[in-house]
């Protein structure tokens, strides 16, 4: 399994969801496994950290798109 890294900067971007839309995204992943791949650049997550942290909880498999940016400015872009 991946060991992806979590940044608080692109964490920061990211819209903050209540424990039930959590748990929700949780049962979704837990019974239908992780759909959306999760998204990197130079190992840290962009897109998908939610879904990671759920899948390394429950040891579901998950798919990496890794991305190439010139710089963290067009990474959170």
């Amino acid at each position: 399994m991946y060991e992806l890294k979590n940044d608080e900067e692109f964490s920061s971007l990211v819209y903050p969801v209540g424990s039930s839309e959590y748990d929700a995204l949780e049962e979704n992943i837990f019974d239908n496994g992780c759909q959306e791949p999760i998204i990197v650049w130079e190992n840290i997550i962009i897109d998908g950290r939610k879904r990671y942290d759920i899948c390394r909880k429950w040891e579901l498999p998950f798919h990496v798109k890794r991305m190439e940016f010139s710089n963290r400015y067009d990474a959170a872009g």
